[in-house]
């Protein structure tokens, strides 16, 4: 059954080309690498420029697996939390 998922967060206006930068490298690697995630889109939201929107589908448990292990996933989520306070106030899914 496949699984579906959303990380939502929120960062400051100086670090919108950053953290646009990673999400787009993180993008990429799930297009080229992560056959079994069925659909990956991040969304700038419109109204609140500074907010973002990942929703994630997975085909099934391997898949999420592969993609919460996968180096670019780890990257993005850890260079992400590390700005906590700084540049970016993370709202992740508690399984992302």
């Amino acid at each position: 059954m496949p699984i579906l998922m959303t990380a939502r967060y929120q960062i400051r206006p100086h670090a919108i080309d950053r953290c646009k930068k990673a999400i787009q490298a993180l993008v990429d690697h799930v297009k080229e690498n992560e056959k079994e995630t069925l659909f990956y889109m991040a969304q700038q939201e419109i109204l609140n420029p500074y907010a973002f929107l990942h929703i994630m589908v997975f085909k099934d448990e391997v898949a999420l697996t592969l993609h919460r292990s996968s180096k670019a996933a780890e990257h993005f989520v850890r260079s992400e939390e590390r700005r906590v306070g700084k540049e970016c106030r993370s709202r992740w899914s508690p399984d992302h």
